[in-house]
Parts: C-alpha cells; structure tokens; sequence
C-alpha cells in the first residue's frame, strides 16, 4: 500500500468533502484515483477521483463519478511531482466505514487507507 507516501492529515473525514493530500516524498503520480471499499478480504473499486493540484486546476475543481457510470470517462495523462497538495472531492453517497485511496495512473500505484465518518443526526 505505502501508506507512507501519502499525507492525508484528516481522518476520519466527512462525505461530500474535499480533502487535501501531500507527497513527503515529492512522490511522482498523475490525477487519476480510485476510492475503493473492503468486502472481506477484497478492495472493491467504488469511485473514479480526479485531482486538482496547484500545477493543474483541470475543471476547477475535483471531480469524481461511480464505477457504474465510468463509460466514456477517463483522465488526461499527466504527471505530477511535488509535495502537493492534490485536492480530491470524497463521494458524498458513501457509508461510514473503512476506505483506501489508490492512486491509479503511477507506477507502482499507491494507497491509503481513510475513514469516513459517521453522519451526526440532522446533519446532510
């Protein structure tokens, strides 16, 4: 996974959030992630993330989109180096519970793993 990579400083985080992620290591990668989700023993792919960063704003602001809807989507091939941070918009339709972030277009891809909070009653 090499969680070590990556800084998420905020976790667990609430759904529908951006959150900001730093490279210690100036570790190279592009836009593309995956939010995936653990099933037993399995990590499923969930959501498609695109992250904007300081040296690429793409549409602005981060998007991401399910699995399901993933025909005809992709991402520019772009490469990335620095501390960050890269934005990234967290899916606001998840359950609370353990998640990992996996970059998707670097070699080797890497991942984090990241809670997401509990909704507070009256919150949404």
């Amino acid at each position: 996974m090499r969680p070590e990579l990556l800084d998420i400083s905020t976790s667990p985080v609430d759904a529908g959030r951006t959150i900001p992620i730093r490279f210690p290591q100036e570790t190279g990668r592009g836009i593309a992630w995956v939010f995936e989700e653990r099933d037993g023993d399995i990590w499923h792919a969930r959501y498609y993330l695109s992250a904007t960063t300081g040296a690429y704003n793409g549409s602005g602001s981060p998007i991401r989109w399910s699995v399901d809807d993933g025909e005809d989507r992709g991402w520019e091939a772009i490469g990335i180096a620095g501390p960050g941070p890269d934005t990234l918009l967290i899916p606001d339709s998840i359950r609370p519970g353990p998640y990992r972030l996996c970059t998707a277009n670097s070699m080797p891809n890497i991942c984090t793993p990241l809670d997401i909070a509990e909704r507070l009653r009256g919150a949404g």
